[in-house]
């Protein structure tokens, strides 16, 4: 029997949310908020560990994740883009970490399913550069799962982007992993798409 390869998860957490004016990760979803509703999906996965990268309130955010066995750590540049909570993801994830996945704190209606085949497809692989990405009917999205030989590149990475510019290099080494439910893509950018979310939450249907 093979052994379950070491995944870190990184819950990217950190952004300003300037289209919402309000903090969209601290927003209530059912009895709890957007950001728990994505960290107890990841806590029923083969993640090895859960670190979450908080900016924007911190000290909310890390108040309301003590009850979770998740790491939490601030990014205080995180004003300067996306990639500056990657890197400081990857800094603290474990030193035998096989492969990384990054998730949005504001994506809650991934599910444990596909995270866990993900994970399967890149144990089966074999490779350290593999990367697994989901994709649907419209296209490529997120998280995505990168092997440990991709970390150095990850960590060079400047701005407001995540590992899309490597993703695109890396072509062979790319595995794509099909999710029929749309709102499995769906993150919260603005008001409309919240009441969206919540109305599919609530309602128990994940087109």
């Amino acid at each position: 029997m093979m052994i379950k390869p070491s995944i870190s998860g990184v819950v990217l957490a950190a952004g300003a949310s300037t289209r919402m004016q309000k903090n969209k990760i601290l927003l209530p979803i059912d009895e709890t908020t957007v950001i728990e509703t994505v960290i107890k999906t990841l806590l029923q996965t083969e993640l090895s560990e859960v670190i979450v990268i908080g900016g924007r309130d911190y000290n909310r955010l890390s108040k309301v994740l003590e009850a979770y066995p998740v790491q939490c750590h601030e990014n205080n540049a995180y004003f300067e883009g996306q990639s500056t909570s990657m890197i400081k993801g990857l800094s603290k994830i474990r030193d035998d970490a096989e492969g990384c996945f990054f998730f949005m704190g504001d994506q809650p209606l991934i599910d444990v399913e596909n995270i866990n085949q993900m994970i399967e497809v890149f144990r089966m692989s074999v490779n350290p550069k593999t990367i697994i990405t989901p994709v649907g009917t419209e296209g490529r999205g997120t998280p995505v799962l990168f092997g440990a030989a991709w970390f150095d590149a990850l960590k060079q990475i400047r701005g407001d982007q995540g590992g899309r510019s490597i993703i695109r290099a890396a072509d062979v080494h790319v595995i794509p992993h099909f999710v029929e439910r749309s709102s499995f893509f769906w993150d919260i950018d603005h008001e409309e798409m919240y009441h969206k979310v919540l109305s599919a939450y609530n309602g128990g249907s994940f087109l």
